[in-house]
C-alpha cells in the first residue's frame, strides 16, 4: 500500500505487525488508543500522542524537547533532532 496524503498536511502508510515476543505492534497501539492515551485526563483530539502532562496534542517543540530529554537521559548529550540523522548517516 503506497503512503496516502492527509488533508491535516500527514499521511498514512501500512505498517508491519510487528512481533515483540508473545505481543504485536497493533496491540500496543490499540492498548495506548483504549487506556493509555486518556490514563492522566480524557482527550479531546483525534491526535495519536498527547502531551506528558496535559491533554493537549504535543506540537513540534514538544517532540524536540522529548528527543532531547530521550538522549541526554541516556547518554547525558543532549541531541536535537534535527542531529539525528547526520548521526545515523556518517
Amino acid at each position: 500500500m503506497a503512503p496516502t496524503l492527509l488533508e491535516s498536511e500527514g499521511w498514512w502508510a501500512e505498517i508491519t505487525n510487528i512481533s515483540f515476543g508473545d505481543i504485536h505492534l497493533y496491540d500496543y497501539i490499540r492498548r495506548w488508543l483504549e487506556w493509555g492515551r486518556e490514563a492522566q485526563g480524557p482527550v479531546s483530539h483525534n491526535f495519536f500522542f498527547r502531551k506528558s502532562f496535559s491533554s493537549k496534542p504535543m506540537n513540534v517543540g514538544d517532540w524536540s524537547n522529548r528527543i532531547k530529554t530521550l538522549f541526554n537521559r541516556w547518554t547525558g548529550v543532549p541531541v536535537p533532532p534535527k542531529n539525528i540523522r547526520k548521526m545515523f548517516a556518517s
